[in-house]
């Protein structure tokens, strides 16, 4: 059976991992929209030279909207609470969980050496 203490490791790295994202991705939102919309200027251009030029109207005042914003920042925040509980959790569960196992009371039979007990049966 697997260790259990090795899931936390892979929740903290992949929620780590998405909020760098999220991060990255609210700032150029937020911070740097000028690129944002140059980004949004040149994906519509991908689409018309690939003959796609339908009615992207709709898609792209979303993708400027306020909506956005709000929702990949409940996202980050939804990852934040999530790496901060799966670290808390493995840090909560390390040592109960590495404990040494139970000494046996138990004494193993002594031998005389030829594989029988020393009362000689």
């Amino acid at each position: 059976m697997k260790d259990p203490l090795q899931l936390f490791p892979q929740v903290i790295l992949v929620s780590g991992i998405a909020s760098v994202i999220l991060g990255g991705v609210l700032l150029l939102l937020t911070v740097w929209r000028s690129r944002w919309r140059r980004i949004l200027d040149a994906e519509n251009a991908f689409w018309k030279r690939l003959g796609l030029s339908g009615n992207w109207t709709r898609v792209r005042r979303f993708e400027e909207s306020r909506a956005v914003i709000y929702i990949l920042a409940a996202l980050l925040v939804l990852h934040l609470v999530l790496l901060a509980m799966a670290a808390g959790a493995w840090i909560y569960f390390a040592h109960r969980l590495h404990q040494p196992p139970p000494v046996s009371i138990v004494q193993p039979a002594a031998t005389n050496g030829t594989g029988g007990l020393k009362d000689g049966t």
